[in-house]
């Protein structure tokens, strides 16, 4: 394989694919055994220091030099993280070590060469500092330098790396080369289950450069090395400076940055304080410049400065604090200044002449914020209760405010971040308080929001609100508070304000799928039912909102019925089936079609779970229903839903009579038009199949077919 692709002017009819599944196999052989037989240690040494001597030949192709690293790395790598460790040859960690730092300081390296010596290093110093005093460690002090500037050599390699990916010219990173299967083999991209790095959002290496700065800042930091934090801001200030056209330049100061805070989470609070105080005024300064598709990448430094590069299936019992790391970090984006303080508190947004600007930062801060309590849902012995309670009391009373901003995005925002603070899962005060807030002002605008106009500061809050409801409900939670605030959204979903009424209805969709487990069957279907209520104090009869108002609450009675269908047969002898059935289909009766249309759709679905017998049964009280204008309309809208089910039903036994009940009803000259409307959208369905549309001529008698075709 190595003169293979180090000849040159050798065509080598070699497929990347073919190359990628030996590597494949070859990892799933090497997972499999390493485990219980990580090797001989000496005689892989002797192995290795037969392909390490071949780099030192005069004229060496730079592929070569690849495959080279790209067979040592691995087999070194599994020695040295295991029990072998111990026995590995000093002088061929040396040449090993020494030819990877060197391809990762040198100014002419080639990318391949590079990444790997990235990962590699990255490794060898995380074994090292798990492993003290072994050969690795020995040789690893030996030949990292003491002396400041090795870092800004690394962050100019790594910059090289990144282009070809972040819309600059094509490097040779992003050349089709079956070479560069092997080096994607080597850092764990293609499947090296063993020490496979996790994947990032950008899709390149930010995750492996952020892990070698903070495992090379955590080897120097044990070493006793007193120049890290003096050399990380002259690191950080020289990629700060570049122009927002060296987009690589800007990656890597965030891979440094967020490296240096997950190497410093563990430090005393004095260097902490230290590090802080000579970083965030820079960081400050990048993130107030950054564009916004740059957030996404601040973002990945949040997640990473907190969860790292892997974590463990079984937290720890016992951790070493993180406290005053999380506090700092989150001081930090609350404010975006370089004064941080310990105690995260979160500003309100700015209306007025400096609002726009004001609303960007603040969008910015509840992105990241959004990611920082995320994290904080999972629970580490080394972050105290404490610590999430404090930076919750610093953010909700700003979300509370934002959530009524007149900039959408940051009323957005602010309800997302809000539903995450009520997720992060901690019995506390400032988050009891939150969820009694939330319902309280639910109740007090669905009640305001009827006679509120279209744009106004109360549409505005119920829009913030409504979002809080809806993205709580996407996540599957707040379910029992979103059935809580069931009047609210309704009207919402009845209010002028066009938008509002559509995230209304979206967050009441979600709400009809949701799963009540903490109410019985009955309780449940009799709150559903309660917003199907014909008349509010205070409500016009006739008015465009009482429509919208029911045909919302008959979406969601229907929706809801069908989605517990199986607990509300089986609890309560069906008591809830049956409550939910009858305020359908006393709605089927309402004066405005537009009502009875809505529960007409919502009926059917129901109907089409019941039996044969109860069915007919239904078929045969709508045709013997008569008398007021109010029931014949129960009548032919409960007959339309039965014959809208049995097209999708494959002609039931039952549709017969739904037909004859039909025509019956249609001889009524103000039904004939709904009738007949109902039987073209039937005959439609059934004749776009002529497999159907045969079965249903067999199913039905000839007079009932007449009866069809009539209409």
């Amino acid at each position: 394989t190595v003169h293979a692709f180090s000849e040159e002017g050798k065509s080598v009819h070699v497929k990347p694919a073919s190359i990628t599944m030996q590597f494949e196999l070859m990892s799933k052989l090497i997972s499999a055994r390493s485990a219980a037989s990580p090797g001989d240690a000496a005689e892989t040494c002797r192995v290795v220091g037969t392909l390490l001597a071949m780099l030192k030949k005069p004229g060496l192709h730079w592929r070569t030099k690849v495959c080279i690293l790209a067979t040592v790395g691995p087999a070194l790598r599994i020695l040295h993280t295991t029990a072998a460790a111990g026995e590995l040859d000093a002088e061929v960690l040396k040449t090993w070590l020494g030819e990877l730092l060197g391809s990762l300081t040198s100014a002419d390296a080639q990318p391949q060469v590079a990444t790997i010596a990235v990962a590699e290093l990255t490794t060898a110093m995380r074994s090292a500092l798990r492993r003290p005093g072994l050969p690795l460690d020995r040789v690893l002090h030996e030949l990292l330098p003491r002396a400041k500037g090795i870092l800004a050599l690394v962050a100019k390699t790594m910059s090289g790396l990144h282009q070809g990916f972040l819309g600059a010219d094509n490097g040779a990173t992003a050349q089709a080369d079956p070479v560069q299967v092997m080096v994607r083999a080597c850092t764990g991209v293609v499947g090296v289950s063993h020490l496979s790095w996790s994947p990032c959002p950008s899709g390149q290496s930010w995750m492996v450069h952020s892990t070698f700065f903070q495992t090379y800042i955590a080897f120097c930091t044990k070493r006793g090395d007193t120049h890290l934090v003096e050399e990380l801001k002259a690191l950080l200030t020289s990629l700060q400076a570049q122009p927002k056209s060296e987009a690589e330049d800007h990656v890597v100061f965030l891979e440094a940055f967020g490296g240096a805070l997950r190497a410093a989470r563990r430090w005393p609070e004095p260097r902490q304080n230290e590090l802080w105080a000579a970083l965030a005024p820079i960081a400050a300064e990048e993130l107030k410049l950054s564009e916004e598709v740059n957030i996404r990448n601040w973002q990945f430094l949040v997640y990473y400065v907190i969860v790292g590069v892997s974590r463990r299936l079984r937290p720890r019992a016992e951790a070493p604090a993180e406290d005053v790391a999380i506090r700092r970090l989150a001081a930090f984006l609350a404010n975006a200044r370089g004064d941080v303080t310990a105690s995260p508190m979160l500003p309100a947004a700015v209306v007025g002449e400096d609002g726009e600007a004001s609303s960007h930062a603040q969008t910015t801060r509840l992105r990241l914020l959004q990611v920082l309590l995320a994290t904080l849902q999972r629970r580490r012995a080394a972050v105290s209760d404490d610590t999430r309670s404090v930076i919750l009391q610093g953010l909700v009373p700003a979300l509370k405010e934002g959530i009524s901003h007149p900039y959408k995005q940051v009323h957005e925002e602010s309800a997302k971040a809000m539903v995450l603070s009520l997720c992060v899962g901690l019995e506390c005060e400032v988050l009891s308080d939150l969820r009694a807030w939330i319902a309280q002002g639910a109740s007090t605008l669905g009640v305001a929001i009827r006679d509120a106009p279209k744009e106004s500061s109360t549409s505005t809050a119920c829009e913030g609100l409504v979002y809080v409801l809806l993205h709580g409900l996407l996540g599957r939670r707040m379910r029992s508070l979103a059935l809580q605030s069931l009047h609210f959204l309704l009207a919402a979903a009845a209010a002028d304000d066009h938008e509002l009424r559509a995230l209304a209805g979206l967050a009441l969709g979600c709400l009809g799928q949701s799963p009540q487990r903490g109410l019985g069957t009955l309780a449940l279907s009799e709150k559903l039912v309660a917003g199907c209520q014909t008349a509010l104090e205070g409500e016009d009869s006739g008015s465009a909102q009482r429509v919208r108002r029911l045909e919302a609450a008959a979406t969601l009675v229907g929706s809801s019925a069908l989605r517990h269908d199986f607990i509300f047969r089986l609890s309560d002898g069906g008591k809830a089936t049956k409550l939910c059935h009858d305020t359908l289909l006393a709605m089927l009766g309402d004066k405005r079609v537009e009502v009875r249309i809505a529960s007409q759709a919502a009926l059917a679905p129901l109907l089409g779970l019941e039996t044969t017998a109860t069915c007919k049964k239904m078929a045969k009280a709508f045709a013997a229903a008569g008398g007021s204008d109010e029931a014949a309309d129960r009548a032919v809208h409960g007959l339309s839903a039965m014959l809208r089910v049995a097209g999708s039903l494959g002609v039931p036994d039952w549709l017969g009579d739904v037909i004859e009940a039909l025509s019956k009803a249609g001889q009524r000259p103000e039904s004939k038009k709904e009738v007949e409307k109902t039987v073209q959208a039937f005959m439609k369905q059934q004749q776009q199949s002529r497999d159907v549309w045969k079965r249903c001529q067999k199913r039905l008698t000839e007079e009932q077919m007449d009866l069809l075709k009539a209409r």
